[in-house]
Order: C-alpha cells, then sequence, then structure tokens
C-alpha cells in the first residue's frame, strides 16, 4: 500500500468519515450494554482486546456506555451514543439488538451484536446469512441438550425442576421453551417462574428453591445481573443451581455447557475490523452461532449446595474448564 494510501485510511476511516468524525481523530466505535454482569463483561472485554489488537494504532477510540439494567433507557442511550459520530455500535443482548436495529442501523450505522440467542426470531436480522440494513453478530445459542444431560447427570434423583426467568426477554422465552421441552423429554416436571424487576428476583428464587429438586437460570439477563441472590436461595435451601453460561459457573452455579463469552466477543471483533476496513458492508457478513463449546463444573458450589456429584457427570467430558 503506497504511504499516502496508507495515511489518507489512517485518519479517515470511510465509515468513520461518514458519520462525521473529524479527521485524525480515530474511528469511534461505541458499545452499549443494557446491563452489566460477568458474561457481559467478558464479551465486551474480547471484543475490546481483539479489535485493539488487529486495528493499526490509535486507528479506534472506543465510547463504552451502560443502562445500568434500566432496558427503557436502552433507546435514548442508543439515541445520544450515535449523536457522538459512531463509526459502529456494539451491543450485547437481545433486548438491546433489537433496539439498535431500528435506532442505530435503520440510520445507516453499522452494528454488531453478541450474545443474542436467536437473532432470526427476535427481528435483529432477517436471515443468518445478511440483512438489508447494515447489522451482523454472533450469537450465543446454547446447547441446551447438552446441559441437561449435564445437569440430570450431576443430579440423577432429580424429578421436579425450577426454571426462573424474566418473560419480558425473548432470549429468555426461547431458552426457557427448548430447556423445558429437553427436560419433560426426561420425565422431569417443570415450573416456571418470573420475575422482571431486580427487586423481586431473590423472593422468587426462594420460592422456587423451595419447591423443585433443581433450580435452573439458563441465560435469562436479569436472573444472571442478580444471580447472587439466587445461589443464597439455592445454598440456604440446599438445592442444586444449574446456569447457561460459564461465567455464572465461576460465580457460584453448579455446572454448565456453552460459549467462551470472550471468544463470542472477539469474532465480534473480527467482524467489526471487516467494516471498519472497508471491506465488506455490516449487512453482507453473515451472522454466526458460537464455534465451540465447553463443560464447565464447580465443585465447591455443589458442596454448597448439598449435592454429590456422581463419577456420571465427570465423564460426559474429556476437558473441563472453569472448574474448582
Amino acid at each position: 500500500m503506497r504511504l499516502r494510501s496508507w495515511l489518507l485510511w489512517l485518519v479517515c476511516l470511510l465509515p468513520a468519515c461518514a458519520n462525521g468524525l473529524s479527521p485524525g481523530a480515530g474511528a469511534r466505535v461505541c458499545i452499549v450494554t443494557p446491563l452489566d454482569h460477568p458474561s457481559l463483561t467478558a464479551a465486551i472485554d474480547g471484543f475490546r482486546g481483539r479489535l485493539t489488537a488487529t486495528m493499526p494504532r490509535n486507528a479506534v477510540v472506543f465510547q463504552s456506555r451502560s443502562a445500568g439494567g434500566d432496558m427503557s433507557a436502552v433507546g435514548d442511550l442508543l439515541t445520544q451514543t450515535t449523536r457522538h459520530g459512531c463509526a459502529l455500535v456494539f451491543v450485547v443482548t437481545t433486548p438491546a439488538a433489537q433496539i439498535a436495529r431500528n435506532a442505530v442501523a435503520g440510520r445507516g450505522i453499522p452494528v454488531v451484536y453478541t450474545a443474542v440467542t436467536d437473532p432470526v426470531g427476535a427481528g435483529i436480522v432477517h436471515s443468518m446469512s445478511g440483512d438489508g440494513l447494515p447489522i451482523t453478530g454472533v450469537t450465543d445459542l446454547f446447547p441446551v441438550k447438552a446441559q441437561i444431560e449435564l445437569f440430570l447427570a450431576a443430579d440423577p434423583a432429580a424429578r421436579s425442576a425450577a426454571i426462573m426467568y424474566n418473560p419480558k426477554e425473548q432470549n429468555s422465552q426461547v431458552l426457557v421453551a427448548r430447556t423445558e421441552a429437553a427436560l419433560r423429554a426426561r420425565g422431569i416436571a417443570v415450573t416456571r417462574y418470573t420475575a422482571s424487576e431486580r427487586e423481586a428476583v431473590a423472593e422468587v428464587a426462594r420460592t422456587a428453591a423451595a419447591s423443585a429438586d433443581m433450580l435452573i437460570v439458563n441465560g435469562d439477563n436479569l436472573f444472571t445481573a442478580e444471580l447472587d441472590a439466587v445461589i443464597a436461595a439455592a445454598e440456604a435451601a440446599r438445592k442444586p443451581l444449574f446456569v447457561g453460561d460459564p461465567e455464572s459457573v465461576r460465580r457460584g452455579g453448579i455446572a454448565t455447557v456453552g460459549p467462551d463469552y470472550r471468544l463470542l466477543g472477539e469474532r465480534a471483533a473480527d467482524k467489526a475490523w471487516v467494516i471498519l476496513t472497508g471491506k465488506r458492508g455490516a449487512g453482507q457478513i453473515p451472522s454466526e452461532d458460537p464455534s465451540s463449546y465447553s463443560y464447565y463444573i464447580n465443585t465447591r458450589a455443589a458442596q454448597r449446595m448439598g449435592l454429590q456429584l456422581p463419577r456420571a457427570a465427570f465423564e460426559l467430558a474429556p476437558v473441563w474448564q472453569g472448574s474448582n
């Protein structure tokens, strides 16, 4: 590449210039999350780290904002963020990506998402192969059948399960339906317990723990953000808590089969790199599911919840991650 062309590309990336950034400022990459919990943080850290490593030095600057759990504020937050001249917006969770489709991609600003379960079903993209709007990303689709196989291998005496979730989250509706179907196929009675506000989670968790043999939080953002309250209820009732994401295992859930959220963020950053370097438009880049899953277990959490893990649970996978 000729020196003049290289300098021109560095100080005025095409998407940045199109969104009104001053020459030399670098492309502003705006990161928006509706709430904070370790899995989302891992995805954001992976995204930032990967994009920083792959782009030329000082070619991007990051602006991060969180709605702090107030989902009603996400739309305004995205609007305010994009007024600052974003070359690209990175969003996490299904609700945030749904809003970003209209509020950001609908204005021609590229969007990359992750921590989304079913982007087509949620109306985030029309197809996994591409979209008419500049939006693409990486799902965190969980391997539900493998999860249930693990949960029941870990707790073979269980005959009933309580699934806790926020009915306002489309991603949770999908995962709850799949989780419930997989449990019922194995002869497990299932009861759903719901909360839509953070303040209600602890009481819902206590009620669920009093009535079911095992507790499950499978990818719901509200209950994951308030997981400490759920863990406390599970430990007090001596009921095993199984979860959907690796970070929740590290926090005190017993086990899961799931994707590495940092890797999801890195894959999303690879898509952002393609967009920011002008190689392809966001709508031309296919969305993708996780490329791999790992088994995670927390033996200390099992002890605190009164569960003696049988050998059969560990025989499901040759390699375990995040074991305590």
